[in-house]
């Protein structure tokens, strides 16, 4: 059951993961010498970060997720509609050709990532990951949040590329929260009703 939160700090939260991991990637690109040195922390941020952007859109939609933390399984937890939607981002914003089959694998790849790579010391198995992927996902989940979600969506906006693709996204995301806002009103509505 997922505890009574504050979406808006879920939100934050992911975001500064996300701009962890920013900050992170910048390093590793700057000292080729050195950047395996942040490889490790860029990773497990940036995992981290989807987690949190998605539990946050789970938690608006008041979808339970538990205590799950695997990335496949919370994305798949999330309305066809809205998954939809976000794989179309990915797809503008991924560095490589991107499509629904592409992305459902390397997300399954990238599903236990932030376990996986933060505990990699006591692993004896090696891990893949597509870091382009980890970057364009990571991107999509925070963008989302902030999207979605009224109360930080101004914060984030201003940063967002608008291209005409992302544009009509983000007015379907907002449609999509306003929709799924309206339902759930109405639920309560009822269920008050044959109190």
């Amino acid at each position: 059951m997922n505890r009574k939160v504050n979406v808006d700090i879920i939100a934050h939260q992911a975001k500064s993961f996300y701009n962890a991991y920013i900050v992170l990637e910048q390093m590793s690109n700057q000292n080729e010498t050195d950047s395996d040195l942040f490889t490790i922390p860029m990773i497990v941020n940036g995992a981290f970060s989807i987690e949190v952007s998605i539990k946050a859109l789970l938690t608006v939609f008041g979808i339970e997720y538990n205590n799950e933390h695997n990335l496949y399984i919370l994305f798949e937890l999330l309305p066809a509609e809205l998954r939809t939607l976000l794989l179309k981002y990915i797809y503008i914003k991924a560095p490589f050709p991107a499509d629904e089959k592409t992305c459902y694998i390397e997300l399954m790849l990238l599903s236990n990532a932030f376990e996986n790579w933060r505990y990699c010391y006591e692993k004896t198995e090696s891990f893949s990951i597509n870091l382009g992927f980890l970057s364009a996902f990571a991107n999509m989940a925070v963008w989302a949040v902030f999207v979605t979600i009224p109360s930080t969506s101004d914060s984030l906006i201003k940063n967002v590329e608008a291209t005409s693709e992302i544009a009509i996204i983000n007015e379907s995301l907002r449609e999509y929260y306003i929709k799924e806002s309206k339902i759930a009103i109405d639920k309560a509505k009822r269920r008050r009703k044959t109190k």
